[in-house]
Order: C-alpha cells, then sequence, then structure tokens
C-alpha cells in the first residue's frame, strides 16, 4: 500500500491495522475458473474471506459518500453467503 498522506479521519493504529489488512488481502484474477468452481468450493473459500471481511467492514464505511453503502451491500452479501454456506 502506498504511503499516502493520513487526512486525519482515521486514527494511525487504525491505518497501520488496516495496512496490515490489506497487504494479507490476495486479490484473485477474474476468469473462466469462477465458472469450474461448485459450491463446496465457493463456500470454503466464503469461509476463508469471511474474518477478513469482518474486519475490513469498518474501514469501507469510513471511504466519503459511499462507505456505509457499501458495507451494508458487503454485509448483506455475506448474510446470504452465510445462509447458503453453514458452517459444517
Amino acid at each position: 500500500m502506498s504511503k499516502e498522506k493520513n487526512d486525519g479521519n482515521i486514527s494511525a493504529t487504525d491505518m497501520k491495522h488496516f495496512e496490515q489488512l490489506a497487504s494479507e488481502l490476495k486479490i484473485a484474477k477474474a476468469s473462466s475458473a469462477v465458472a469450474k468452481v461448485g459450491i463446496g468450493d465457493l463456500c470454503k473459500q466464503y469461509h476463508t474471506i469471511e474474518p477478513i471481511l469482518k474486519k475490513v467492514l469498518p474501514f469501507i464505511r469510513l471511504i466519503p459518500k459511499i462507505g456505509k453503502t457499501a458495507a451494508e451491500a458487503i454485509e448483506f452479501l455475506m448474510s446470504i453467503a452465510s445462509i447458503a454456506c453453514p458452517v459444517a
């Protein structure tokens, strides 16, 4: 993550935690491989990223103008995924 200036809305500690989480995230290429993944694989992937999403949501909420709506949309999608993929 680049070393951009903090605008003062996020504490230094929160920014450090956010940068740590961002470094842990691995962004996968969107490809046709997604179509080949079964529901079991999707659920396994969801349960892998669910804790990360929960940690990132407070930071998404801080994004001006769209943060609250984006966080609510992600929470809604997570609730659907949690219903579709209950913990075994």
